[in-house]
């Protein structure tokens, strides 16, 4: 018997919240079932990437100059300070890190070990403070928005020659102009794309313009959700790209149309930083406009998802045992064994995207900006119930 969705009440339930085990019936049902469900999960997983962030060499540089600055300001303040106020007594301003973190940081650096802030580091106060700041959205505020190279001007003018090589030379470069990206999109092709009949002997399959949109949205969800720099956490990366990967068990979506909204439920439904539903479907939005830029801008990201998950395989493989993240200690094999098939599936999917042409694309994306409109317009009806005033309740007269 079907269970009905608790959202809605009116259609059967085909999906369980992963956190509070509510059952829905579609992403808009899950988007609006729980406010509180999705806090909790902002707060974990702002936490857990920041813990999973490595500093380089050059910003643990910059971070010791920062402290050191901020430590020599502190110092001033003080010898100016009335010495009418209590010995042993410090001021710390709001948003602060107190002056014994800001040593105990230094002194770790000094001693040859990370320059990082780590839970450990922070006083009740200054963790208390910072979980507030997850909460208040402020920590976001702060992060410089990454623009989507797909939405610059270069991206509609980008083309690739016949094997997937860039067509732009330059002579003054000693550098490959097949390695060479144009300002602001990601790098094409190193090497030629391999025709299509080298892969198989058989025809394409006609799942496969099914499956590129959900290839495009796991790769656009992916440097959202890394805010455009998968390299420097390029396991959470990883991660991120292969929680919306298609599985080769799923069973075959019968039109392009359903593919993206299974994709987009999976995206909802994983509940991951708290992010409202308006921001999933917009990555629909982003899916869309890469099909609809053509085949040189479907290549690139194609591309630029191989690198990512390349990137991400070698991380996990060259982790030692007890530095590899707790998550990660049972299944790291089977991390690599996924990153390795994307690969693969990726190179397949490279050649034959390559015999396409922009108008194929081109189609593909108009059907599923349909899509798009329906669920963009379900956001707004949902926002504008939200700031309906509710109706005054009509009093009961009972006759005595």
């Amino acid at each position: 018997m079907a269970v009905l969705c608790q959202v809605c009440e009116l259609r059967s339930a085909e999906y369980t919240c992963p956190r509070c085990g509510s059952k829905y019936c579609s992403a808009t049902c899950y988007s609006s079932h729980s406010q509180r469900c999705t806090e909790a999960f902002f707060r974990d997983s702002a936490v857990a990437d920041l813990k999973s962030i490595k500093a380089t060499e050059g910003q643990q540089t910059e971070m010791r100059a920062i402290l050191e600055r901020l430590h020599a300001s502190r110092l001033e303040d003080a010898a100016s300070h009335s010495s009418g106020e209590e010995e042993g007594e410090e001021e710390i301003r709001e948003g602060e890190l107190s002056e014994a973190t800001i040593r105990r940081i230094l002194a770790r650096a000094e001693a040859g070990g990370e320059l990082e802030v780590v839970e450990e580091d922070l006083t009740p106060a200054e963790l208390a403070a910072f979980h507030a700041a997850l909460e208040s959205e402020e920590v976001g505020r702060m992060v410089q928005p990454w623009v989507p190279w797909w939405t610059l001007e270069a991206a509609r003018d980008v083309r690739l020659g016949p094997r997937g090589l860039s067509l732009i030379e330059d002579v003054s470069e000693s550098e490959p102009s097949s390695s060479r990206s144009q300002p602001g999109l990601p790098p094409p092709p190193s090497q030629p794309l391999l025709p299509l009949s080298a892969l198989t002997k058989n025809p394409p399959s006609p799942l496969l313009p099914c499956i590129l949109p959900q290839l495009l949205y796991a790769y656009c969800y992916t440097l959202r959700r890394h805010n455009g720099e998968p390299d420097v956490d390029a396991l959470g990366a990883g991660e991120t790209l292969l929680m919306l990967w298609p599985g080769t068990k799923d069973p075959p979506p019968p039109s392009p149309v359903h593919a993206l909204r299974q994709t987009l439920a999976d995206a909802v439904g994983s509940g991951r930083g708290g992010a409202p539903h308006a921001f999933f479907v917009a990555v629909v939005g982003d899916a869309v406009q890469l099909l609809r830029l053509g085949r040189s801008a479907v290549l690139l990201a194609l591309v630029d998802a191989a690198r990512m998950a390349s990137r991400a395989r070698s991380a996990a493989e060259d982790l030692e045992d007890d530095a590899a993240p707790e998550r990660m200690r049972q299944g790291r094999k089977a991390f690599v064994r996924q990153l390795a098939a994307v690969e693969k599936k990726l190179v397949f999917f490279l050649a034959w995207a390559n015999e396409l042409d922009d108008g194929t694309l081109e189609s593909l994306g108009d059907g599923l900006a349909l899509f798009l409109e329906e669920e963009t317009a379900n956001i707004k009806a949902q926002n504008e119930a939200r700031q309906r005033p509710p109706a005054t309740p009509v009093p009961v007269i009972t006759e005595l």
